[in-house]
């Protein structure tokens, strides 16, 4: 390369027979024929590797893809034993393609971009990354590796952890990391339970995370440090088995990693483990010197793309055409543009449950089944709700599904064109797994989030939410679970809100939001609810309180309201349990709030509704744990915690402190930090409440 040799060009027209012949089955049918011309530089690569790798490397991927096609007709037992058995194949790929990178780089020409010199491997790499997605998911078929549900709090902290000081992405780490003293070098030293994976099994493990996981960025987030720890301690071999089970977990959902923005990317895992193989292949068992050690800190990959979902799943929202809803089933007919393999998925805070598609072929059968059932002329629009009653987890589905109607690019139904069908069953708790003989495990104490719904509790439920359903369509909502009918359009789902990450993609972010705060301030029944909150004329600061006895209320209240006046008279203060409002008051009430000061918990949630030049001050009890909950003092410092993330996503501001001194000497469990009161620091709240008001961007939006 060096010397401008051309790669694959003595053998230029054999290389272009194996590529069409690829290419020709790939493209026309999915799958590739079971013997293959490029078959000859899998058996005899030495000669090919020194003419053109990228012959060896099509070679290998081919060999992937049709054991991953093989495995998929396997039973299912068969499925979960056989595919880790690609591994070794894959790892080969991965290997050789970061040292072809390497090689372009290295030779001054066009760089690592060019890697594949022309070859169709990127396109047959993404087949082999849906190829795993489509073995685990029919494996473990109700595991969302993205859904990042369990142990919320402490996920959430570690991704704040990584996005603020640990930050991988950043050209200085490396020096960081081997400095010692410095934050980075004492914290990856001190994280525990590292030594546990030296000498188990590593099939073992990697069954474990894709039975027991449902956050593979957590899992990659741990993996990560104690991958650096054991660089810091020259440990060559353990680096290299974590980063290699860091690429098996990464088969598991690729998707998760390229459909938002993390510290790390898909290619950023790939590419350091081939150049710790590499490494381990030129010293073999030797300690690492401390150099050495260095240049294997986390870097990037030399090829950065943006983040895109690598293969065509599911979705969350979809247009069914004509459809029924008929026995707690979807019913679709043939004649519809949606794809017929393909489930629909229910998406939540909580998880991406996938619901399969009834399909009815026969036109006969059609008309006679829909006739009978037919609400001509009314879209159902199919909304996954909760039975949880909390605003921070209702607020998951008010939002996506009001602008599913009314956002940027709604589809502007009237309310007597829709009909809302609720889907309770969108909540699936995933199952807990026996790790003795690796099955799920039913609870018979956790009954289905629907039929845990009592009549009670659903015309509680629906006193409640009914006003802002009766915003998008003037019927009485329907259960799916009970309803029998057909419409001449079915609106399945709506887009996926998350507060704990940045989402690539279609998805509800700040434009939504925005949408969705004008859509409530048009309508004549919020109108009505906005007047009387604010009598008097100035900056509107709300002070959302607890009740007492329940945990989180401010014991010295009445201190904060006396610094607040003295600091800055020209404030209009309100108090407010936002449990003695209805819903619709409470939005109104936070839609024309300039300041918000709050405990943690549900109710400031609504900070989602402030206007972009609003702030929101929370404030956390002294016992809360730090490895829990992310509580840094700096204003847009928890850009991904529960109420941060909602601030993010809405465009306005958000600090949370941590107060320094316990309200009351009482017997304390770090678990049960969420049932003690808050002692105020006055100072740090005025001081932060003083900073936002002297902004520019505040005064002139008063």
């Amino acid at each position: 390369l060096r010397e401008g040799h051309t790669l694959c060009s003595d053998h230029a027209t054999q290389y272009q027979g194996w590529i069409q012949e690829i290419m020709e089955n790939w493209r026309d049918n999915g799958v590739l024929p079971e013997h293959l011309g490029v078959e000859v530089a899998w058996v005899d690569y030495v000669p090919y590797f020194e003419d053109c790798p990228q012959a060896v490397l099509l070679a290998v991927v081919a060999k992937v893809l049709r054991l991953l096609e093989s495995i998929q007709h396997a039973e299912v037992t068969m499925r979960r034993y056989s595919a880790p058995f690609t591994f070794d194949l894959f790892l080969y790929y991965v290997i050789i393609k970061y040292w072809v990178m390497d090689l372009y780089r290295q030779a001054g020409g066009p760089g690592a971009q060019a890697w594949a010199g022309g070859w169709p491997l990127e396109e047959l790499e993404r087949g082999v990354w849906c190829g795993y997605a489509r073995v685990w998911d029919s494996v473990w078929p109700k595991r969302d590796y993205c859904g990042c549900v369990e142990v919320y709090d402490q996920y959430v902290t570690m991704h704040t952890t990584f996005h603020t000081f640990i930050r991988p992405q950043d050209p200085y780490y490396a020096s960081r990391l081997f400095a010692q003293g410095t934050l980075l070098h004492n914290y990856t030293r001190r994280v525990r339970d590292c030594d546990r994976w030296l000498h188990a099994n590593p099939l073992r493990i990697f069954q474990v995370y894709a039975m027991g996981s449902g956050c593979l960025p957590q899992a990659v987030q741990e993996n990560f440090l104690c991958t650096q720890q054991w660089l810091l301690a020259g440990e060559l071999l353990a680096v290299v088995n974590n980063l290699e089970l860091l690429v098996k977990l990464t088969t598991l959902s690729a998707d998760c990693l390229e459909s938002a923005e993390w510290p790390f990317t898909k290619e950023d895992v790939l590419y350091n483990y081939a150049r710790a193989a590499r490494l381990v292949s030129e010293i073999g068992e030797e300690e690492a010197s401390p150099q050495q050690a260095q240049q294997l800190a986390w870097s990037l990959a030399p090829v950065r793309s943006a983040p895109r979902p690598l293969c065509s799943r599911a979705q969350c929202t979809a247009d069914l055409g004509p459809a029924c809803v008929h026995g707690g089933r979807m019913v679709s007919f043939s004649d519809t543009s949606y794809p017929r393999e393909t489930p629909v998925l229910a998406c939540s805070e909580m998880d991406r449950l996938m619901v399969p598609l009834n399909w009815r072929a026969e036109a006969s059968t059609q008309s006679t089944f829909f006739a009978a059932r037919a609400n001509h002329g009314v879209a159902g629009l199919v909304v996954n709700v909760g039975v949880l009653d909390n605003i921070w987890h209702a607020l998951h589905w008010i939002v996506p599904v009001v602008t599913r109607l009314h956002g940027v690019d709604g589809l502007r139904l009237g309310r007597e064109e829709v009909e809302v069908v609720l889907f309770f069953q969108a909540y699936h708790l995933i199952p807990s797994v026996n790790m003795t003989w690796e099955e799920p495990e039913a609870d018979p104490e956790t009954p289905a989030p629907y039929d845990a719904l009592t009549a009670a509790d659903y015309g509680k439920w629906l006193e409640k939410y009914r006003p802002v359903l009766d915003l998008l369509s003037s019927a009485k909502p329907k259960l799916f679970q009970e309803v029998d009918v057909c419409y001449s359009r079915v609106l399945w789902g709506h887009d996926w809100m998350r507060a704990d990450r940045k989402l690539v993609g279609r998805h509800v972010g700040p434009a939504q939001v925005a949408a969705f705060t004008a859509f409530l301030r048009s309508s004549a029944a919020f109108r009505s609810q906005s007047k009387g909150f604010w009598p008097d004329p100035g900056r509107r600061l709300l002070v959302i309180t607890r009740r007492q006895g329940g945990g989180r209320a401010f014991a010295n209240l009445s201190e904060l309201l006396e610094g607040i006046r003295f600091e800055w008279p020209g404030v209009v203060t309100r108090v407010q349990e936002m449990g003695d409002l209805s819903l619709m008051s409470q939005m109104a009430l936070m839609t024309t709030t300039d300041l918000v000061v709050a405990a943690v918990g549900a109710g400031l949630a609504w900070v989602v509704l402030l206007p972009p030049h609003g702030a929101a001050v929370e404030l956390v009890p002294w016992e809360t744990p730090k490895s829990l909950y992310a509580c840094s003092g700096v204003w847009g410092g928890e850009p991904f915690s529960m109420f941060g993330g909602f601030s993010r996503l809405a465009g306005n501001r958000h600090v949370c402190h941590r107060m320094p001194e316990r309200a009351a000497e009482v017997r304390y469990e770090a678990a049960l930090w969420r049932k003690v009161d808050i002692r105020i620091d006055v100072g740090v709240v005025v001081r932060s409440l003083g900073e936002v008001m002297q902004e520019t961007s505040f005064v002139s939006q008063l």
